[in-house]
């Protein structure tokens, strides 16, 4: 099934004049867990974007959980290169806790792989993704935190009207700097 912002096209073109796949945003299934996991890791590697730091075989076991929670989001970006398709982004939306008091809540999980940044899959995503809280029952408020050195997320988040809410001074150790978590919301309701 296409969700809200799927789209079919011809291959967008770069200012250089080369061709750059179109992005396509789906919800997971499956026989996708495998690349999610491996994207979700490849970011990870790069030390400086998300909170994750390895993908253990219990970690895959819950995000395949995720999969199937109806309470939940967990979408991907793909692209087709050879004739064959290829995640570059994956998006979660997951409850905060089990509190009947923050059930109206969701937390936003978003990663791009490198290679695949500045072509349009965050904003793809986050299209997506805020359709889907709008309409869904209940929620009414997404959150998230981004280190603070992420400015081409935070500009994403803000152009979707999130606002920070807080700042958790020196959060991480990023190569041996300290970061900011910045902690930004919205509200979908």
């Amino acid at each position: 099934m296409a969700g809200p912002n799927s789209r079919q096209g011809k291959p967008q073109v770069s200012k250089a004049g080369s061709a750059r796949p179109v992005v396509k945003v789906r919800r997971a299934r499956a026989g996708d867990l495998e690349q999610y996991a491996e994207n979700v890791q490849s970011v990870a590697d790069e030390g400086r974007y998300i909170f994750t730091e390895r993908v253990t075989e219990e970690r895959k076991k819950s995000m395949g959980k995720l999969f199937k929670d109806k309470g939940c989001l967990v979408i991907v970006a793909e692209v087709v290169e050879g004739g064959k398709r290829k995640l570059v982004g994956n998006l979660t939306m997951t409850r905060y806790g089990d509190a009947e008091k923050s059930k109206h809540v969701r937390v936003l999980g978003m990663l791009v792989v490198d290679g695949y940044r500045e072509m349009g899959a965050g904003t793809k995503l986050m299209e997506y993704a805020l359709r889907w809280a709008g309409a869904k029952k209940g929620v009414e408020k997404v959150t998230l935190g981004v280190l603070s050195n992420n400015q081409r997320a935070i500009r994403l988040y803000e152009k979707f009207g999130f606002k920070v809410e807080g700042v958790r001074k020196k959060h991480y150790y990023i190569a041996g700097e300290p970061e900011d978590e910045i902690d930004m919301a919205l509200f979908v309701k």
